[in-house]
């Protein structure tokens, strides 16, 4: 969900991803983002931050902002109890 939230807002701009990476830098308009989870417990779907891994995996990087928050976030109650 953490890439989707990205993707969601440089296609718009078009700016590379790590253009992003600090507080403050995500601005402008994104795309209509719906978010499902799909596992228990990280909360993604309905939080304002997105933490990329990079450089091989070695460094994550965070970009918090309120444009991340999605437009619509789902729950299937059936699907969250399979996950339990």
């Amino acid at each position: 969900m953490d890439i989707t939230k990205l993707v969601a807002l440089r296609v718009p701009s078009g700016e590379p991803l790590s253009s992003l990476y600090s507080v403050g830098l995500a601005k402008g308009t994104r795309l209509p983002l719906i978010l499902a989870p799909t596992t228990v417990g990280t909360d993604s779907e309905v939080t304002p931050i997105s933490v990329v891994t990079t450089s091989g995996g070695q460094k994550k990087n965070a970009v918090p902002s309120p444009l991340l928050l999605p437009d619509l976030a789902p729950l299937d109650a059936e699907l969250m109890l399979g996950l339990l």
